[in-house]
């Protein structure tokens, strides 16, 4: 979804694009997105990152459908910084819109310490890395309240940035495009259960009834005991 100071009571949730950055009429336009079907995980997984991936919306092509065309600024040589900050307000898709969202006054309603920033300057795939936020969803699912794209300069009239949403990848047809259009969250994560190379860990030997280590990082304690071994070079079993 994206809302825009220009049509401020209007909502823009089942659009196949949407947008950042400043209107021909001087107005704010910023995106929201949000993922509410974030995988589960165990209680031993530990995010490492996590990534927001977004393709531009592509105004050279579909754009012309519209009058007057859309256009985005790398298309006149510009290089646009596109920021992603963490929101702290609900919003639905089919409902938001600039007034319902701001009612008084601006900032109150996301996180002002942007996560990450891209540097738009063609027709591409661009990420985030929003690996604080999501952390915070998975400690406190009902706060997840989904990301806020802006321009970091919102003052230049017309310099919008578009961006396909899932509605755009949803018509079409080929599978190719709806993996390149569709948004997406990427989670590298690990699992802490049982001993990895790339765990370092405090060890207590026990004598006959085995090992303890104890993970630097997470706490958790794995207790490692032989229950029988069988010694060969053919065929050695432990």
């Amino acid at each position: 979804a994206f809302v825009t100071q220009a049509d401020p009571y209007k909502n823009f949730g089942n659009v196949e694009f949407m947008t950042t950055g400043n209107t021909a009429t001087g107005k704010k336009t910023r995106s929201l997105i949000q993922f509410d079907n974030l995988p589960d995980l165990s209680n031993r997984a530990t995010i490492r990152r996590a990534y927001l991936r977004l393709t531009t919306y592509d105004t050279e092509g579909a754009g012309f459908v519209y009058n007057p065309p859309l256009r985005n600024p790398y298309q006149d040589g510009k290089t646009v910084q596109v920021n992603a900050y963490e929101m702290q307000k609900s919003w639905a898709w089919n409902t938001v819109s600039w007034n319902n969202l701001w009612p008084e006054y601006d900032g109150w309603y996301y996180d002002k310490n942007a996560l990450d920033y891209t540097k738009v300057d063609k027709h591409s795939q661009y990420h985030w890395d929003i690996t604080r936020a999501v952390k915070h969803w998975y400690r406190d699912p009902s706060e997840n309240y989904g990301i806020m794209l802006t321009n970091d300069s919102e003052t230049a009239t017309g310099e919008r940035v578009f961006w396909a949403t899932s509605d755009w990848a949803l018509v079409n047809e080929k599978e190719e495009y709806k993996k390149l259009y569709y948004p997406i969250v990427e989670l590298l994560y690990s699992n802490s259960a049982g001993l990895e190379d790339y765990w370092s860990y405090h060890q207590q030997d026990v004598g006959r009834a085995g090992s303890g280590h104890v993970n630097d990082y997470t706490g958790n304690v794995t207790f490692v005991h032989d229950d029988t071994a069988t010694p060969g070079t053919r065929m050695p079993v432990t």
